[in-house]
């Protein structure tokens, strides 16, 4: 019984150096973890010297050597001197490779954030340009509303030019869509669609002024603005369905004006914030 008891009594020992020991290594992990945390970030921030690091992790291992050897000796190890040295480094490489990684990484997202922004502010430089070159043909398709129906109509050549213009604009910003910042992108979508909106508008007057130009020259009579608007109220196209009276103040054209409008002034904001 004695003997059991003092057997029990060695394990449970040796169970508790083996504690000790964990704890220790424990210990040591995460003084080397939190040194080479700290010297990470100085060497980030450009506070200190990348030998100073050096220094401070060779100090901190040599004392984890020490303190670790003591713990191993007081437990009656034999190869304390060998078992802590190893130990120590296996924890050193560890925290160094996976400090090494962190850094690649932050360097290499680092290095997209910084490629993407250059590309997004490129690009909005360049939508900058564009709306200003582009600002006149806003100007000229918002310039005939509202139309006074009590004078001569507006040219249907100059509607049919502005109707193309806005067109091309349109697809313009459809296609740089994809290399503009998100939020650009939904603003620049928007005045897509505004702009669709206006091109409906246009065209369907056009169509109005058109058949009732072919209708006169054939009936040998004036041109009316009844006759085109009963032309228009009559037709059954779907994108010709908008209110005459609507359509006369220029509904849609002026909301992609303002449309427009809005875009120019976040991407100058945008830029001279960046400026």
């Amino acid at each position: 019984m004695i003997d059991n008891a003092a057997a029990r009594f060695s394990q449970s020992k040796a169970v508790g150096r083996s504690k000790a020991v964990g704890r220790g290594l424990a210990s040591v992990g995460k003084g080397l973890g939190r040194g080479l945390a700290t010297a990470g970030k100085a060497i980030a921030r450009k506070r200190v010297l990348v030998p100073t690091c050096i220094a401070i992790g060779l100090g901190g291992s040599y004392a984890a050597i020490l303190g670790l050897h003591s713990l191993l000796a007081r437990a009656g190890s034999t190869d304390a001197w060998s078992a802590a040295i190893g130990a120590v480094t296996t924890v050193v490489l560890v925290l160094v490779t996976a400090w090494y990684a962190y850094l690649t990484y932050s360097l290499v997202q680092a290095q997209r954030s910084s490629a993407r922004t250059a590309g997004w502010e490129m690009a909005l430089r360049d939508l900058s340009l564009f709306i200003g070159k582009n600002r006149q043909a806003i100007w000229t398709a918002s310039a005939f509303f509202p139309i006074d129906t009590s004078t001569r109509p507006p040219m249907l050549l100059d509607l049919l030019a502005s109707r193309d213009a806005l067109a091309e604009i349109r697809q313009h910003l459809l296609s740089i869509l994809g290399v503009l910042p998100t939020e650009f992108a939904k603003l620049a979508l928007g005045a897509v669609i505004h702009l669709v909106e206006a091109e409906e508008e246009l065209h369907a007057i056009s169509l109005a002024f058109l058949e009732e130009t072919q209708l006169g020259m054939a009936e040998k009579r004036s041109w009316t603005w009844e006759g085109a608007r009963r032309f228009h109220e009559e037709s059954d196209d779907e994108e010709r369905n908008e209110p005459w009276n609507e359509m006369m103040a220029g509904k849609h054209v002026h909301r992609a004006e303002e449309s427009w409008d809005q875009l120019s002034e976040d991407v100058d904001r945008y830029l001279q914030g960046r400026s």
